[in-house]
């Protein structure tokens, strides 16, 4: 099936499912969101058009706190690259880069679960 095809499909059942009321109202915003999706070309590529979304008030925080923004600009301390996490000795660190965004990179060290944030310039 075409993506338009399946834009068609989606706006037919999210007609339908509006008009049976608002039991289904769950149900008429996936269909929109996934409408949504394939028109702003965010789904997989190829036959099953897939859209895998998974985001939390979590996941949220978690942004707030890399790009350092209210509430959280304080949270994770910044250091350079070649500091470590500043509790392990070098031998025993085991750092990760977690996130890398242009101007920003995410650290971990996986030994005593510290993280902190590199800014560039």
């Amino acid at each position: 099936m075409t993506r338009e095809e399946l834009k068609r499909h989606l706006e037919q059942l999210g007609r339908e499912a509006a008009a049976r009321g608002p039991a289904l109202k769950g149900v008429t915003d996936l269909f929109r969101l996934y409408w949504l999706a394939l028109q702003h070309n965010l789904v997989v590529e190829g036959p099953e058009h897939t859209l895998d979304l998974k985001v939390s008030a979590a996941w949220v925080e978690e942004w707030l706190k890399m790009l350092r923004l209210p509430p959280h600009e304080h949270t994770l301390p910044v250091r350079a690259m070649a500091e470590g996490c500043g509790k392990c000795s070098p031998y025993e660190a085991r750092i990760t880069t977690v996130v890398a965004v242009p101007g920003l990179t995410r650290r971990e060290c996986s030994t005593c679960r510290g993280d902190w944030l590199v800014v560039d310039g």
